[in-house]
C-alpha cells in the first residue's frame, strides 16, 4: 500500500504541518533582522544594536529565530524621528498584546496567531487590524489566551 498523508507516522505529519505553517508566517509579512533595521532606518535601532534584544526581553515586541538571528515583524514596528535622525520602535499595542499572551507562546506561535484569520476579527488577520482596530485585536488576544471556555 502506498504511503499517504493519512498513513504517515504522526510525528512526520506534525513536522510537515509545522513547516507549512512557518512558510505561511514567512510569506505573511516582511521579517527584519537588526541589519535590515539599520539598512531601512539608518540609525535604527538607537542607541545601539542591542536595543532589539531589550525590546524582546521587555516584551515590547517578539521575534522569530531564523538561522540563529532574530527577525522582527515589520507590522510591529513604527518609524520615528529624533531631530534629523530616523529610527524605529515597536508599536505600543504589541506590548499590550504580549502581556495578554504571557509567557505561554513562542515567537513562532505568536507569528502564526498574527498571520491567521481570526473569528473574533470577522476573519481578518490580527496583523492587519493592529492600526485600524487595536481594541478589537486586544480582545481577540484575550479570548485566545484564555483558551476554550465552556459553560
Amino acid at each position: 500500500m502506498p504511503c499517504t498523508a493519512t498513513t504517515l507516522p504522526l510525528e512526520m505529519r506534525r513536522q510537515a504541518m509545522i513547516r507549512k505553517a512557518r512558510d505561511i508566517v514567512m510569506q505573511s509579512t516582511e521579517w527584519l533582522s537588526v541589519a535590515d533595521l539599520v539598512a531601512r532606518f539608518g540609525q535604527c535601532p538607537l542607541p545601539s544594536d542591542t536595543l532589539p534584544d531589550r525590546w524582546t526581553a521587555s516584551k515590547q515586541i517578539f521575534a522569530i529565530d531564523l538561522g540563529g538571528v532574530n527577525h522582527f515583524p515589520s507590522y510591529g514596528l513604527a518609524a520615528v524621528t529624533h531631530g534629523d535622525v530616523r529610527a524605529c520602535k515597536p508599536k505600543p499595542i504589541l506590548a499590550n498584546l504580549l502581556a495578554e499572551f504571557g509567557d505561554h507562546y513562542s515567537g513562532w506561535q505568536l507569528a502564526a496567531w498574527f498571520a491567521s484569520a481570526n473569528a473574533y476579527l470577522d476573519g481578518a488577520r490580527p496583523m492587519d487590524m493592529l492600526d485600524r482596530e487595536p481594541e478589537r485585536v486586544i480582545k481577540a488576544a484575550k479570548f485566545t489566551a484564555q483558551g476554550i471556555q465552556h459553560g
